[in-house]
């Protein structure tokens, strides 16, 4: 007949079997927060966030420049088109050789502020060459930057404390876009466009040494479970199988491959989260990137109703400064409510956003058509 084990034996290889799970999985307390490390990774992503605050309070200086719309549109989407295509690289850039990348990534960008300035000081076709030479590597460090701060964030934060992290973020790039509104429109009264570059200089070159002390305080990366120790099969009376995933022994009445339970509720759990990040994605795409399209534009919006570039830029970055005062409940809401409370919340915030964003794409011309107002 059919031979089958016995509820006993089966019962004898789960154990076996949970026993290599919990020995394979990390100790939790050993993965403790590296507060320390916060500050250094905020400090990375400075120069980058003020590269890119820097072009839309640019524009009305580069319009007067003659500098054709076209071309400025080019100009404002390069780090977006970047930040499309290099992502991926960074990533596996940084999963290779994570100090390499940490260095790289705001080295690449010290690197096309300084051309960007030497392009600047010079004239006809070699000024030409060096601008696009600076800014192609400006564009391309700033996805290298986004990786690497999101990536060491998460290595440093225990996951329960990862969104007071993410909020820091947020915090500090609203506050050096709201510090580049101010003083912008003051470099370029001053010294120019080479004044307001050799600015944006100097804390691409605060995020190269915070990139030298990460590689110096990172903590190392978490060591891989150790490989499945076979568990005495034949003293089990059944047929003992590797996972196709793990490679782990698992007995069974049979000798078909098999995934144990541990892999097949991992990849359930990895197909929910790709489909839950793709999902995020297109929704941030259609929110922040028209956001960020109208940022580039908003000076010279200002500027065409009448405000002189000291007032637009002030007004721009006081609302910059405003929109943090959501942040704070924000954070204490998502930390302190439960898994189902979270998903609502987070759910009914994301419509909200959609909804005022909607508001505020139908509003403005609505209110230029009300002012009579032109803007070309």
């Amino acid at each position: 007949g059919i031979w089958a084990p016995t509820a006993e034996q089966l019962s004898r290889g789960m154990q076996l079997r949970h026993a290599q799970i919990q020995r394979s999985l990390p100790d939790a307390s050993e993965h403790q927060s590296r507060w320390e490390c916060v500050p250094l990774i905020l400090l990375l992503g400075a120069g980058s966030h003020a590269a890119v605050q820097s072009i839309g309070a640019l524009e009305p200086e580069l319009h007067s420049r003659g500098v054709a719309p076209v071309v400025f549109s080019l100009i404002a989407l390069a780090p977006h088109a970047f930040s499309l295509l290099m992502p991926t690289v960074w990533g596996d850039a940084f999963t290779r050789c994570e100090p390499a990348a940490i260095l790289l990534a705001p080295g690449l960008l010290v690197g096309g502020q300084a051309t960007i300035l030497l392009g600047l000081l010079q004239r006809g076709p070699l000024s030409l060459a060096l601008l696009c030479l600076g800014f192609a590597a400006f564009s391309a460090s700033r996805a290298g930057i986004a990786v690497v701060q999101y990536a060491v964030l998460a290595r440093c934060l225990h996951f329960s404390k990862l969104v007071f992290g993410l909020c820091a973020t947020t915090v500090t790039t609203h506050a050096i876009g709201a510090a580049v509104q101010l003083l912008v429109p003051q470099l370029l009264k001053r010294g120019g466009l080479q004044a307001v570059e050799f600015a944006l200089l100097l804390p691409a070159l605060a995020g190269l040494i915070s990139g030298v002390a990460l590689c110096v305080r990172l903590p190392p990366p978490p060591p891989p479970p150790p490989p499945p120790t076979p568990e005495e099969p034949s003293s089990l009376g059944v047929f003992t199988v590797r996972c196709t995933g793990c490679g782990a022994l698992i007995p069974r009445g049979s000798a078909f491959a098999v995934q144990c339970l541990g892999c097949e509720r991992a990849a359930r759990a990895r197909w929910r989260a790709r489909r839950a990040i793709l999902l995020l994605a297109v929704w941030r795409s259609f929110t922040l990137g028209p956001l960020h399209s109208f940022a580039s534009l908003t000076n010279g919006l200002l500027q065409s109703q009448g405000l002189t570039p000291r007032d637009a830029g002030a007004l721009v970055a006081f609302n910059k400064m405003a929109a943090l005062l959501v942040l704070p409940p924000l954070a204490l809401a998502c930390a302190a409510a439960t898994e189902p409370a979270a998903a609502a919340s987070r759910a009914t915030l994301m419509l909200c956003a959609t909804t005022l964003l909607m508001a505020t794409c139908g509003a403005v011309p609505l209110l230029l058509l009300e002012g009579g107002g032109s803007w070309a």
